[in-house]
This record gives C-alpha cells, structure tokens and sequence, in this order.
C-alpha cells in the first residue's frame, strides 16, 4: 500500500512538473517590426529593401518588402531599433527609435512617402 501511495505521488509531481514545463515555454521574451511602404500617390512599393538594427548591439536582419508593400521581421530580441528602407528612385529612408516589445509587432505605416525619404520618423 505504501508503494502505491509513493508511486501516485511520484506521479502527480511527475504531472505537475510537465505541466510546468509547457507553461513555461510558452513565455516570449521577443516581438516583432512590420508595416507597408507606399509612394506619395498611395502605390504600394514592392522590392524595397528593408535593414532593421538593434541599436545597442548593433545586430541587423534584412528582409525585402512583398509585392503588396509589406514587410515584417518576427522573433527578434526587445530592444530599440533603427530601421532602414532601401528602394530604387527613392532616397534612403531610416526610421529610429523602434521599439520592440515581448510579445507585439511593431507596425509602420510609411505612407504617402515620396521620393525623397527625407523626413524624421521619430
């Protein structure tokens, strides 16, 4: 009878640790930055290229915008960004101060932009 005892013992703290374990796990410690980028008639700009460095370590993840105008950039780390667009017949154009946040994407909408990227996104 003892061993019994022991055995489902054994087995509810067996229980209680994996459920522990998931529960865990699905804590994120990371967000995200997407958004559209359009021209000064609302056009969508595909292909642009978009850089998003964190600024303290100075690590970046580069991805192109989609046909629609969109990009995102999923599971990075918190902390501020500076993120720069790249694209053919428009200026560069680098939006600072990014704040990424656990669990949240970052949306920038970067419409009505002209060719020149020449304003301050802060």
């Amino acid at each position: 009878m003892n061993n019994k005892r022991l055995y489902i013992t054994f087995l509810f703290i067996l229980s209680a640790f994996l459920c522990l374990c998931v529960v865990l796990t699905a804590q994120t410690f990371r967000g995200g930055i997407g958004g559209t980028i359009t021209d000064a008639q609302q056009a969508v700009v595909p292909n642009a290229s978009v850089q998003a460095t964190e600024d303290s370590t100075g690590q970046s993840r580069q991805t192109v915008s989609s046909s629609a105008g969109t990009f995102v950039f999923q599971d990075l780390p918190q902390g501020t960004y500076t993120v720069t667009i790249q694209a053919s017949g428009f200026d560069t154009l680098k939006v600072e101060k990014v704040v990424v946040s656990a669990g949240s994407v970052r949306n920038l909408q970067l419409t009505g932009v002209s060719s020149y990227f020449a304003r301050d996104f802060r």
